[in-house]
């Protein structure tokens, strides 16, 4: 069986009319409106804190870039003057000049990577503290290797050989002052990393965050659509209706003939199953004038007085009544093949300036 809808349903058996009132100038019904400006405040908002996120993840993952660069340019430095030395003992060892291309390199390319690590530390005072100590040991570093080399060209070997203590104290305070340098970059590093992770933690919080958002205001959108649709639909069933009923009681019409159209029309247009209808008869009673399906042997009384049971209620208070637990026996609905209680009763006043006229039931 189906099922009513008492407030529009209510509304139509009651004969009510729905008002034009003002056009609205708006594009849209205004809580539409509102719900679109919020959604494009949410998606400027999301781009807004994505784009930060991202700012900051990628910052985060330049200084951990660099840091990797700087160790790497350390490492570089020391095995730059590992060659150099190396040139030097091959030169030495052998008297071979092809030797000392690794020393020759290493001139060349020394100030230039200390020059570099300079300005990738630009921004880190003890660094450059640091790399102004470097500056000095790598100079004494290549001062030592140069005398070796230039003793063994004058042919004094075992001068140039005698150098080697001093040289190798050399490389040494080199290697401690580069790991120390290493040391202060990879602390550095685990500090950057850590930003890093919390950057993209945060990124990642922003997007689903708006991901979240949006799906949330997406629903919201469909919901005010839905209700709006469904609101512009009542009305246009309600329109449809009132229509209908006015074609139907157009005319000179005997008064059973008119009650005949009008419960007939709401009945096949409400989807009812059963229904009758009550007048005024003017002695403060009402009477059955009208029904549709009702079996002569129903029971039901043929006159009813305000506040007399279900309608009678209606009639006296007024108000339409939506009843879903159906006493047993009201309003049977009977055919040829048997007979069932209705599972929803509609009972609504037709009323003029305040005063009922009619009352009017439907059994679904």
């Amino acid at each position: 069986m189906m099922h009513a809808d008492p407030a529009a349903k209510g509304a139509l058996a009651a004969n009510s009319t729905v008002g034009s009132g003002a056009k609205s100038r708006l594009p849209l019904p205004f809580s539409t409106l509102i719900g679109f400006f919020v959604a494009v405040a949410a998606v400027v908002l999301v781009a807004f804190f994505s784009y930060g996120a991202l700012e900051s993840r990628s910052k985060a993952a330049d200084l951990v870039t660099h840091t990797f660069n700087v160790i790497a340019r350390l490492e570089s430095v020391l095995s730059i003057l590992k060659d150099a030395e190396t040139g030097q003992r091959g030169y030495l060892l052998t008297g071979d000049g092809t030797y000392l291309e690794p020393y020759n390199n290493a001139r060349i390319a020394l100030p230039g990577e200390i020059k570099a690590l300079r300005n990738m530390t630009s921004d880190n005072a003890d660094q450059q503290h640091r790399i102004d100590t470097l500056q000095r040991i790598v100079d004494e570093k290549m001062a030592l290797t140069k005398q070796g080399i230039d003793l063994g060209q004058a042919g004094s070997m075992k001068d140039a050989v005698a150098l080697a203590d001093a040289s190798k104290v050399a490389m040494d305070r080199v290697r401690t002052h580069i790991a120390e340098m290493q040391g202060v970059e990879r602390e550095l590093l685990l500090e950057r990393q850590r930003g890093w992770n919390q950057a993209v933690t945060y990124s990642n919080g922003v997007v689903w965050g708006g991901s979240a958002l949006l799906l949330v205001l997406i629903a919201a959108g469909a919901v005010m659509a839905s209700r709006d649709y469904r609101a512009r639909e009542k009305q246009v069933w309600l329109r449809a209706g009132q229509t209908g009923l006015s074609a139907r009681i157009l005319g000179d019409q005997r008064l059973d003939t008119l009650g005949e159209n009008v419960v007939d029309f709401l009945t096949e247009y409400l989807n009812a199953q059963v229904s009758s209808i009550y007048i005024a008869d003017g002695g403060g009673r009402f009477r059955r004038f009208a029904s549709y399906a009702v079996a002569s042997t129903a029971g039901e009384a043929s006159t009813l007085t305000p506040g007399e049971g279900l309608l009678g209620q209606v009639a006296k208070d007024g108000r339409a009544l939506h009843v879903e637990e159906v006493p047993q026996g009201y309003l049977p609905v009977t055919s040829s093949l048997g007979r069932s209680a209705p599972r929803e009763l509609l009972l609504a006043p037709a009323t003029y300036a305040g005063v009922v006229y009619a009352v009017v039931e439907f059994g679904f």
